[in-house]
């Protein structure tokens, strides 16, 4: 076999052979809850190392773990008939496996060692029929102990497998590098040209990591951020025709990048469940893009709920000094008790004192708080037994369930979606994230976007008629799409957006002004119908606002009917 393992008590063993990789224990007195099967792997090619790789070592005999590697490694040289030996192993992180295949001549390469080391990534997801105790290993309390304790580990092992088939690309550190996109969407006579601008924070003093799409309906800015992805897919993946697994037609006949978007994973939320965005790509392709629908779980082999939300409470990484599940719970504090989200559990075995029972039928859950502040080797065990084909639920402090509202499920969907696969030089493209939300949710909403872009160098783009997102935003991250003639020209308002009235914004930034309205019709209808102002402020004082009165009066004015000035205070 190419690529052959071999493996050592120690460092210094010498291999007759010129490709391989060896096999050796490390840190001998460190112990993950009295297992030990951490080692360090060197690969070797033509005889000389080309990297060494931090992983697992799990040794079998007979079909069972078995715990003294040491010991494992002796009886692979006695070679005794009535034993039979056998082993998986893992890589230590992501970035292990991303590290191992720069490393490799070729994708063959890449593959054939993770064949040869037995690698459980390499098992799960390449081979077409894992290896006899596969299964067994994995449900073996030694492995969740012993091998997923590391949060790295533990992503590795359910998130490593696109890295098996994807070519290599380089990683980005920062994704606010300015570009320009220009598309023909069909039913359009010219080109849709946006340009968008990041500056440095330190100098303008804005945040200018979120950037708005607005516009009339029809005007093209959800197929503008449509074609952004489908571009992007096909530059990353030229030597594939098709990246997507499904919407993957072009709804232009002519797209291209002036200069390119800069970003290592694209997340796509959506709040429109008939929308036209891809739901997936092909395993084999180096574009890393997750969909996500706020309002249901539509993509395919879409994780649950609980499986993310074990994700968030896991990942142990800290985004600007704090862990993903303290973002999440501080993030939806003033809409939903975090104290009260219930995680479902299969059995409760592990921790009978926590588990609360909801049903004469005997489920069992947990609150999401305790099983993040449980000790680390609890932590693992009951972990393991959530249950991902349920959902989390909220209950009051009598345990009764509390339906949330729509817009607190879609806040609390985002949050938990967003943080758990977000990483360094993330694209977020969002197309109306404001349905269902109250306008102080929308604010809210957008506050997270610029913290959690601002944490990892990511960048967000969104299409909205939101009046309160555009009003959280600096005008040059806001891009009118302003159609005439079926051509659209985009550039941002006059108007200082910042902080500005929700009557401003939508006068000069949605032309309010402009549109035609049942408010205006009734103004215009009164003035026509009376000489006097004072008649209609003596018909209407307790009727209409401030506003609505001033509008008849301009219009009694405009058809020169009224006869004086009149204080409507």
């Amino acid at each position: 076999m190419p690529y052959r393992s071999y493996f050592s008590s120690d460092a210094t063993a010498s291999v007759d052979s010129p490709d391989y990789q060896i096999f050796y224990r490390t840190e001998k007195n460190w112990n993950d809850f009295g297992y030990k099967f951490r080692v360090a792997i060197q690969f070797f090619r033509e005889s000389k190392k080309i990297t060494t790789l931090n992983g697992y070592l799990i040794p079998l005999v007979n079909g069972k773990i078995f715990l003294d590697i040491d010991r494992w490694i002796s009886l692979l040289r006695e070679q005794k008939p009535t034993d039979t030996l056998d082993f998986f192993s893992i890589l230590e992180s992501e970035d292990s496996y991303r590290r191992l295949r720069d490393k490799s001549n070729s994708k063959d390469e890449f593959l054939a060692r993770l064949a040869a080391m037995k690698d459980l990534v390499f098992e799960r997801n390449v081979s077409a029929r894992p290896s006899q105790n596969f299964e067994s290993v994995l449900k073996s309390e030694e492995f969740r102990l012993g091998v997923l304790r590391s949060p790295e580990t533990y992503l590795a092992f359910n998130r490593a497998g696109r890295l098996l088939y994807a070519e290599p690309i380089p990683l980005e550190s920062e994704a606010a590098v300015s570009f320009r996109f220009q598309t023909l969407l069909r039913g359009f006579e010219a080109m849709h040209d946006v340009r968008i601008a990041f500056s440095d924070e330190s100098e303008t003093g804005f945040n200018e990591r979120v950037h708005a799409f607005i516009g009339i309906n029809g005007s093209g800015k959800s197929r503008l951020l449509r074609e952004i992805i489908i571009q992007i897919g096909r530059e990353r993946n030229r030597q594939i025709e098709t990246v997507f697994l499904n919407n993957d037609e072009s709804f232009a006949t002519d797209s291209r990048f002036e200069t390119p978007v800069r970003c290592n994973r694209v997340l796509v939320f959506s709040s429109d469940y008939n929308d036209s965005f891809p739901t997936g790509v092909r395993s084999d392709s180096s574009f890393e893009y997750l969909y996500f629908n706020l309002i249901s779980d539509k993509a395919q082999g879409a994780l649950s709920l609980s499986r993310m939300m074990i994700d968030v409470i896991r990942m142990r990484d800290l985004i600007n000094g704090s862990t993903r599940f303290s973002i999440f719970r501080s993030a939806l504090e003033d809409y939903i008790d975090i104290e009260h989200l219930l995680l479902p559990l299969k059995t409760g075995a592990d921790l009978p004192t926590a588990i609360i029972d909801l049903d004469a039928k005997g489920s069992k859950w947990i609150r999401a708080s305790a099983l993040y502040n449980l000790n680390e080797e609890r932590l693992l065990r009951v972990s393991a037994d959530v249950d991902d084909e349920l959902d989390p639920l909220i209950v009051d402090a009598g345990n009764s369930e509390i339906v949330l509202s729509s817009g607190q499920r879609v806040y609390m969907r985002f949050a938990l979606q967003c943080l758990s696969f977000i990483d360094a030089a993330s694209l977020l493209i969002l197309d109306e994230p404001e349905t269902h939300l109250h306008p102080n949710l929308i604010c809210e909403f957008v506050d997270f976007l610029y913290k959690i872009m601002s944490a990892t160098r990511s960048v967000a783009l969104i299409a909205t008629h939101s009046s309160f997102v555009v009003r959280e935003l600096p005008r040059q991250c806001v891009h009118i799409h302003k159609l005439e003639e079926r051509k659209v020209t985009i550039a941002s308002p006059r108007l200082q957006t910042l902080g500005a009235s929700i009557d401003s914004i939508c006068q000069f930034v949605f032309e309010d002004g402009s549109a035609t309205k049942y408010h205006r019709r009734v103004a215009l209808d009164i003035a026509s119908r009376n000489t006097e102002f004072s008649d209609v402020l003596s018909s209407f004082k307790n009727q209409l606002n401030t506003e609505m009165l001033i509008e008849i009066r301009d219009a009694m004015k405009e058809t020169d009917t009224n006869t004086g000035e009149v204080d409507v205070d």
